[in-house]
């Protein structure tokens, strides 16, 4: 019994020495965290388009139609490189 006793209470203080252990860094750790940053500012984001076609009257020329359709794409082209320019600003290389 007494054996018993003393092996329970010797495997009880054996466990907590191991729990009083404590590891202490000596110097700062440098970690890096990616912050989320707006790349836009209020004026970077251009106006919706005002297409052509929105304009043309009931009843419009097929003529009419088809040059509306052609200053769209044009408008849709410039739009495109303006909007790729904004969005340029916002890609940045990876964090190493």
């Amino acid at each position: 019994m007494r054996f018993r006793r003393r092996l329970i209470v010797i495997a009880v203080l054996a466990a907590m020495a191991g729990c009083t252990r404590t590891v202490y860094v000596d110097r700062p750790v440098e970690v890096k965290v990616q912050v989320p940053v707006s790349c836009l500012e209020p004026g970077d984001v251009p106006p919706p388009i005002e297409y052509p076609m929105n304009h043309l009257e009931r009843g419009a020329s097929h003529g009419d139609m088809i040059g509306s359709l052609d200053a769209e794409a044009d408008l849709r082209e410039k739009m495109e490189e303006v909007l790729r320019g904004v969005l340029a600003k916002c890609v940045s290389p990876p964090i190493l």
